[in-house]
């Protein structure tokens, strides 16, 4: 479908002004027969821009690429590259991909134009490369901190480098193979504070095989109340046996509280899911979780006739 929009407004783009106009008769002047307007002629070029598009809607991408370059349209040889670049192993370059980007700005998809570049550095991609991208493109993902990351590394810049490393760790997703390469090569950087907010953020949202990973790298405490959370998440144990199972200070910790709301609620046991939610911390961590939680909550205190608890 996108082809076609495409097509569309290349199609539309290429066409002169209007193609006829309608005159108004002079006073007085003898009415001229009218005549069927002549159809617009196609641009030169047009054909084969269109055929290029349809060759990329058939990922037939070397043939596109070749197709709207013979068309001599700077605007189908870009959307061709937008298509193209824009899909997962397209095989571009970082420097072809960012290259585009910035020969495109207002085009659609530049976040995910982004990410495929940071996909595409490479150790062959130079570090002042990566570094003049990263001043003015702040990284998006795993790949891209890991790779400003090593580049400030490479640069000299450690304090820079850790800061930007300890940052993807915690906030940002891997692949199994990729973490294991991110450890292998920077374990040395990371503290117990560094996989301790990695292993939150994951079960805030429910990541919870990338969680169970994280238990190898985890102090004690922090292994015991990630169990608990990941008993309520997976429904293998109640809220009493959660709570018994950690140290007390830990039992008001933000997460294992929601995990214990979440559990009562989807047990329909909306007494005790109520009960906690007076009782909560403040919704400091993840307050769209928790309003998501307290707006549930109020639409089963009102069906409940709990009027004061609802509000």
């Amino acid at each position: 479908m996108r082809f076609l929009v495409l097509l569309g407004i290349l199609l539309t783009l290429a066409q002169p002004g209007a193609a006829w106009a309608k005159s108004k008769a002079k006073p007085g002047a003898h009415p001229v027969a009218k005549t069927a307007p002549k159809q617009a002629a196609v641009p030169k070029g047009i054909g084969k821009a269109a055929e290029a598009l349809i060759l990329a809607e058939r990922e037939k991408w070397a043939e596109a690429h070749k197709m709207a370059e013979t068309s001599g349209d700077p605007l189908t040889v870009k959307l061709v590259r937008w298509l193209d670049f824009s899909r997962p192993n397209s095989g571009a370059s970082f420097s072809q991909i960012a290259s585009l980007i910035g020969e495109t700005p207002g085009w659609p998809q530049q976040t995910l134009l982004q990410r495929r570049a940071e996909e595409a550095i490479s150790s062959a991609t130079p570090s002042e490369q990566i570094l003049d991208w990263f001043a003015s493109h702040a990284p998006i993902g795993a790949d891209g901190g890991t790779a400003f990351g090593n580049a400030l590394l490479n640069a000299g810049r450690t304090e820079e480098a850790h800061a930007v490393l300890k940052k993807t760790w915690a906030n940002e997703d891997f692949g199994i193979l990729q973490e294991r390469q991110f450890l292998s090569k920077f374990r040395e950087i990371l503290s117990q504070d560094d996989h301790r907010a990695r292993m939150m953020r994951l079960l805030w949202e429910g990541q919870t095989q990338s969680a169970e990973r994280m238990m190898l790298f985890a102090d004690a405490e922090t292994r015991h109340l990630a169990h608990a959370r990941l008993m309520l998440m997976k429904q293998k144990g109640t809220p009493a046996q959660a709570l018994e199972s950690v140290h007390e200070h830990l039992r008001s910790d933000p997460g294992l509280v929601f995990e214990c709301l979440r559990w009562y609620r989807r047990k329909d046991m909306n007494e005790e899911a109520i009960r906690l939610l007076r009782t909560s911390p403040p919704d400091s961590e993840r307050p769209e979780l928790w309003w998501t939680e307290r707006s549930i909550m109020a639409r089963r205190a009102l069906q409940m006739g709990f009027v004061s608890e609802a509000y």
